[in-house]
């Protein structure tokens, strides 16, 4: 990764942890030996071992380590067990704050952090709130830094898509972004969408065991270009920069060639967008890092 620890500023960092953090952290508080302590977590595929590195760098604060994967590809984790450094780590959160749902395990967690006695039911607090439920109302916090936090919330969670559409003699290449997320965490997507004006939201009923889901879906040009300024302004830590590069530039295509007939006179044109595709999927592949 190119960017360095160095060359990020904490007003630009700090947002774009707590919207990482709020879709891929995890606070726990955990029995051991006896004694209950508080454990911060982000685990990541093995291949964005360098996202892990660049905070725990940046922070100096935590290990990060490597895993062996227990559902597919090996894992690395970024993990914060220390108390003191727990401390910190809660300190941060409080001037760059979560906006989704994990802000209610962070408070249980700083809860914990303060009130060591208070661990063993602090833990069943915590365990309590994670299952699925149909009717929690939860906004966004309001602050400053939303769309720099945005940008670490997509980074965990959204996807960038280009797909190919075939209509007898014509063809097209459609640009797409998708962030889906359990439905109890509905009012976030929602909030979204009032505060960029982009976008719409799509149900997902339940399937077999998972949990009923919800997705922040784009799919106009229109929209496209809007999420394109928006993440313009911000700094993207992961590999999903890659990817968003990638989208970025089919976008710019899919402008000026969607409806095209899929002829000899633009076969250069839907060639590029072919490639940038193939290229999107094949950055998505698991390389372990060396």
């Amino acid at each position: 990764m190119a960017i360095q620890a160095s060359d990020i500023s904490l007003n630009t960092f700090g947002p774009w942890l707590s919207g990482f953090i709020d879709a891929e952290g995890s606070f726990g508080i955990y029995r051991n030996s006896g004694r209950y302590r508080c454990i911060f977590a982000l685990e990541l595929r093995q291949d964005d071992l360098d996202t892990l590195t660049l905070i725990q760098k940046y922070l100096d604060m935590g290990s990060v380590r490597s895993m062996p994967g227990r559902r597919g590809h090996p894992t690395a984790i970024w993990s914060v067990t220390h108390p003191l450094e727990c401390h910190r780590l809660s300190n941060l959160l409080y001037h760059f704050p979560l906006r989704a749902k994990k802000r209610r395990d962070l408070r249980i967690w700083t809860k914990a952090l303060k009130q060591p006695h208070a661990m063993p039911l602090l833990a069943q607090e915590l365990h309590s709130i994670r299952p699925y439920t149909s009717d929690l109302a939860l906004s966004l916090s309001r602050g400053p830094n939303f769309v720099q936090w945005l940008g670490g919330f997509i980074e965990g969670e959204g996807c960038f898509q280009i797909r190919k559409r075939t209509r007898r003699v014509s063809v097209a290449y459609p640009c797409d972004f998708t962030l889906r997320l359990r439905q109890d965490d509905q009012s976030i997507l929602t909030e979204i969408i009032e505060r960029t004006q982009i976008g719409y939201l799509l149900m997902q009923s339940q399937y077999r065991t998972s949990e009923p889901r919800v997705s922040w879906n784009i799919t106009s040009k229109s929209d496209a270009l809007k999420l394109i300024k928006i993440l313009d302004s911000v700094s993207l830590l992961t590999k999903k920069a890659a990817d968003y590069q990638l989208w970025r530039e089919a976008v710019t295509i899919w402008q000026t060639n969607d409806g095209q007939k899929h002829s000899r006179a633009n076969q250069f044109d839907w060639s590029a967008m072919a490639q940038l595709r193939d290229q999107l999927q094949q950055g998505r592949k698991f390389i372990a890092p060396t």
